[in-house]
């Protein structure tokens, strides 16, 4: 640790099984319900690397497997607490899944302009992008926030008044 190199008889081994936290995914079905989803990616043995299940409940039940762009390069990823932005170079429209639990006050937008985020079969969010060199931006904003933000300042401003009105009247 103080060092910053392996001890010797460590070693670091990768985990085969965890996908990558943010990856572009070549093939999808879309159904019109969760449990179908589920489903669906189960029977492939859970092989999201590739593969994944999108919940869209406008779709038909007997939709065929969409293929996406299978060779997407990722030229700069930015994450923040409650931003991501991940510019991108696709030759095809591409499907991004983001290892993020699905929410209902995330956003996200292409070059500015909002597209819908979908949810996958693992409650991740999964956004179809367009084909050229572009800019996904993904934004949580949580309305209650700011209530909770101000409720805090109410709090520290009633703990600070008592010893300011104490000093007040031990100065007259």
């Amino acid at each position: 640790e103080r060092t910053g190199e392996m001890p010797d008889p460590a070693r670091l081994i990768g985990n085969p099984y965890t996908l990558d936290r943010y990856r572009f995914v070549p093939q999808a079905a879309f159904v019109p319900d969760l449990a179908d989803a589920v489903a669906r990616l189960e029977a492939r043995d859970f092989d999201a690397a590739d593969f994944d299940a999108i919940w869209s409940p406008s779709e038909p039940p007997d939709a065929p497997l969409r293929s996406f762009a299978d060779r997407v390069e990722i030229s700069a990823i930015e994450e923040r607490a409650n931003r991501l932005r991940v510019d991108y170079r696709a030759p095809t429209p591409a499907l991004f899944v983001a290892a993020v639990t699905a929410d209902r006050d995330w956003r996200a937008r292409v070059d500015g302009v909002e597209v819908p985020i979908q949810i996958t079969a693992l409650g991740q969010m999964a956004v179809e992008v367009p084909a050229g060199n572009h800019s996904l931006a993904f934004e949580h904003r949580n309305p209650v926030l700011i209530w909770g933000a101000l409720l805090s300042s109410l709090a520290l401003l009633g703990c600070a008044i008592p010893p300011i009105t104490r000093t007040m009247r031990h100065g007259v």
